[in-house]
């Protein structure tokens, strides 16, 4: 059904691609994306519980009449919509990639990298301690940038990252070979 939605305005992607942008948003694993699960994708990262989202239909919403994507929006806005589906899905396919090489290679165990990550051996990796490991190798990174990245890995949005939740995000989602 979400991939014939986004057919139907315009954004033509491969399934299994597609798969990987509705799994990052299937927070609750129940092969449904919520309101607030989809608006996740478009919302500052980290600014969840700044910016509560409503998860009630409006009233002036009627179910029955189904709305066109283009009647809804102007050309540049469905433009840009279109637009930013496309390089959330390309982000996807990237991480992907990036799971599928770090997998593959076998230089170390997904146990190692989180330790190597976790400097106060507290048993989670907190966004000082990521912060730190790129300064200390040389990265030039932005506090925003760090918190981006803290965020794609820290699912329940605890400020912690647990080795769970490392170990999701560091294993392949796809069946297929992005690499």
């Amino acid at each position: 059904e979400f991939e014939r939605c986004l057919i139907s305005i315009g954004v033509r992607r491969d399934r299994d691609e597609i798969y990987l942008f509705y799994n990052r948003y299937d927070k609750q694993r129940d092969g449904r994306i919520s309101l607030k699960e989809f608006n996740q994708a478009f919302l500052p990262q980290g600014k969840e519980k700044e910016q509560p989202i409503q998860e009630k239909r409006s009233k002036s919403v009627v179910r029955k009449k189904v709305v066109k994507f283009k009647d809804l929006f102007s050309k540049q806005t469905q433009d840009m919509f279109i637009t930013l589906m496309n390089k959330l899905i390309d982000n996807e396919v990237i991480c992907e990639m990036l799971r599928q090489n770090f997998t593959k290679g076998k230089s170390m165990s997904a146990r190692e990298a989180f330790d190597i990550l976790d400097y106060d051996n507290s048993g989670t990796i907190k966004i000082n301690e990521t912060h730190e490991f790129f300064e200390e190798h040389g990265y030039i990174v932005t506090p925003g940038e760090v918190r981006l990245l803290f965020f794609k890995f820290d699912i329940n949005r605890s400020g912690e990252i647990s080795f769970p939740e490392f170990l999701q995000e560091y294993k392949p989602q796809s069946i297929k070979d992005f690499i």
